[in-house]
């Protein structure tokens, strides 16, 4: 994987196993607050989650607003170009390790292939998470809330 930089594979499943055991629901600003127990930081009005020196891991979803959180994402990987087939090969190289390590922590993701690749679980009242890959690889938390509703409209 050496031409897709990455956030350590133990490191980012620790990231979603902290969202997993928050107490939801929570207001964006508190989110805030609570991620820097990992290191991310609030920049202005957004979350930032640059951790060990990885330049490219914001957070999608996050700002100091009042507003109750239902989901947000955060990059894996760096943005690579979609001509570059070493690169999307390093990347999706990089998606399976993610997958492997989840599905060893989490156990059997449900998979979706075509166009963007996701695998998904379902953690019921401690949320959802939801890994693909474009051309990046991103994670997503979703709060209980969200994934109750995502659940009813067939969406999960």
């Amino acid at each position: 994987m050496s031409s897709v930089t990455n956030v350590p594979v133990d490191q980012a499943l620790d990231q979603l196993d902290f969202w997993l055991a928050a107490p939801w629901p929570m207001s964006e600003e508190a989110v805030g607050e609570m991620a820097s127990a990992l290191g991310w930081t609030v920049e202005g009005e957004w979350v930032y989650a640059r951790c060990n020196d990885v330049p490219f891991q914001t957070v999608l979803g996050l700002s100091k607003r009042d507003s109750e959180v239902t989901a947000f994402s955060f990059s894996l990987t760096g943005d690579v170009e979609q001509d570059d087939g070493e690169a999307m090969d390093a990347l999706k190289d990089a998606f399976s390790e993610y997958v492997a390590a989840g599905r060893s922590r989490w156990g059997k993701p449900a998979m979706k292939r075509g166009a963007v690749p996701t695998a998904r679980w379902d953690f019921g009242e401690r949320g959802g998470i939801r890994i693909h890959h474009t051309t990046a690889v991103v994670a997503t938390y979703v709060t209980p809330n969200d994934l109750k509703a995502l659940r009813v409209m067939n969406d999960w």
